[in-house]
């Protein structure tokens, strides 16, 4: 049996701002507590297919840096574990999908990951109809 690979590299995150601006200007969005999800596919000349990520907690509901940095890494984390249930677009297709943490209370790891994988799903089925 294939291990696949469920770490998330650096080509796995969105860190340009030029990509950041046009995921939030062009991009779709839906809410599935606790995540604001905002996604955008666009055509990319390679012949492969990624997704890139962005988790984003505001700073007006978490003012300590140590709150945000905390659900930051259990939102990445549960993303890591459950990426393998998104669908891949396709070839020549470039995933970019941020994950906004619109709640005011931190929520233990274990409810993170079943609402990011809610969350997937939900990704999946949009995905699908926009086909």
């Amino acid at each position: 049996m294939l291990s696949v690979k469920q770490n998330l590299g650096k080509r796995e995150r969105i860190k340009s701002k030029i990509e950041v601006d046009l995921l939030f200007r062009e991009g779709q969005s839906f809410f599935c507590f606790p995540f604001k999800l905002v996604y955008l596919l666009k055509d990319i000349g390679s012949e492969q297919s990624r997704t890139k990520l962005l988790v984003s907690i505001p700073k007006r509901k978490f003012k300590k840096a140590v709150d945000r940095n905390l659900i930051r890494r259990r939102i990445k984390e549960a993303y890591r574990q459950s990426k393998n249930e998104l669908e891949l677009p396709d070839k020549g297709k470039e995933l970019l999908l941020s994950f906004i943490y619109a709640h005011d209370e931190i929520r233990d790891f274990n409810e993170l990951q079943k609402r990011l994988a809610l969350s997937l799903h939900k990704l999946n089925v949009h995905l699908e109809s926009h086909k």
